[in-house]
């Protein structure tokens, strides 16, 4: 009886140090770097291109964190995408947290001499896991909102400038780094 008390005290010890382990800090300076890929078939001819997104902002608590990030495409004429965001946790748990995430894109490109681009403001939805303390795993996907956007793939839903946009070029997903 002594044996089995030790070892369910034991396991209590040390579960409970595990989950302290785990605690995700509450604030802090956040970067992060995703990445993805897309395929524009607007164009002729078409292309297939990939983006890569750095980002930094500031975390106030476990449900509240805003910043600004930038997207760069590959693409013959690519576009560099500048997004402030504000991102709001809805579901967390120690390990794992769903988020919506309020963003304005503005978007340039050199295009024939002159620029080229578009602005959107909406919602996107989004997701990260912990693999430690410090060390998050995101993704991101979706995008309900304004875009005056003349680029419109299969995967969305609207009319005129008001949509669904659940395209495979908004999908990302990368590291974030707390500190």
């Amino acid at each position: 009886m002594k044996k089995i008390l030790i070892i369910l005290l034991a396991l209590a010890f040390t579960s409970g140090i595990h989950a302290k382990e785990w605690k995700e800090n509450d604030r802090g300076l956040l970067i992060e770097l995703t990445a993805g890929y897309g395929h524009a078939t607007s164009y002729v001819p078409s292309e297939s291109y990939a983006s890569i997104s750095p980002g930094i902002g500031y975390q106030f608590n476990k449900r509240w964190a805003a910043g600004f990030r930038m997207t760069f495409e590959t693409r013959d004429l690519p576009f560099i995408i500048s997004t402030p965001f504000v991102r709001y946790s809805y579901l967390s748990r120690p390990r794992w947290a769903l988020f919506a995430e309020a963003q304005g894109n503005i978007a340039f490109r050199n295009a024939d001499g002159g620029q080229a681009g578009y602005y959107e403001a909406g919602i996107g939805l989004g997701g990260s896991f912990s693999i430690t303390p410090h060390l998050k795993l995101t993704g991101r996907y979706l995008f309900v909102g304004y875009s005056s956007r003349d680029e419109r793939e299969k995967a969305y839903a609207g009319e005129r400038n008001f949509l669904l946009d659940a395209n495979v070029a908004r999908l990302q997903i990368g590291l974030q780094v707390l500190f």
